[in-house]
């Protein structure tokens, strides 16, 4: 039996959507059983969320309340959810809304790193071994998981609610997990990683 995922894109009308997520999940990579649905945010509330195990969105600017509340009472009948943040993600809107509702505790801080420089960038290391979200990784805490460079990634605040599973440096939490899902401080396209 296929694991049902819901992938959100942050794309706007006449704009292609990001591949990078789909095709991640596919079949054909080899990582799974995964059948996975890709809608864009303007369509996420005509979608019945009840087939699917996980929604992930990437790079979404901001949902309605009516969306939110639907979301939050898939999530507590144990759906879970993963935030992928990007260029589109507006900050404001989702430490008023997105978060309190849906992953509490976690804070939003600023946008940092350099799209023009390439020269200064970002590592993800882990910080949990033997995590599930490093599955298929050579994850060793202090280490590089791998040699992927995030130019720009986004501060964030942890709380006393989430888990911190992977950083960009000490104070810059790039994987954090709280109950009923989990947030990546980066995108994951790549507009903002090679």
């Amino acid at each position: 039996r296929a694991f049902r995922i819901l992938v959100v894109e942050g794309t706007r009308d006449g704009e292609e959507m990001t591949p990078f997520v789909s095709l991640e999940l596919s079949q054909g990579a080899g990582v799974g059983q995964f059948d996975a649905q890709v809608e864009t945010a303007a369509n996420i509330g005509a979608v019945d969320l009840v087939p699917f195990q996980i929604v992930v969105f990437n790079n979404v600017e901001r949902l309605n309340r009516e969306t939110l509340g639907r979301l939050k009472t898939w999530q507590e009948a144990g759906g879970r959810i993963l935030v992928a943040l990007g260029d589109r993600a507006d900050l404001r809107h989702y430490n008023e809304e997105f978060l309190p509702a849906l992953l509490p505790g976690v804070r939003l801080i600023e946008v940092k790193g350099d799209l023009q420089s390439s020269n200064s960038f970002f590592t993800m290391t882990p910080r949990v071994a033997g995590h599930a979200a490093f599955a298929g990784f050579k994850a060793t805490p202090g280490e590089p998981l791998s040699g992927a460079q995030f130019w720009r990634v986004v501060m964030a605040d942890a709380g006393d609610r989430a888990r911190v599973l992977a950083e960009f440096g000490q104070i810059l939490p790039a994987l954090l997990e709280v109950d009923g899902g989990a947030i990546f401080c980066s995108s994951f396209d790549a507009r903002w990683n090679n």
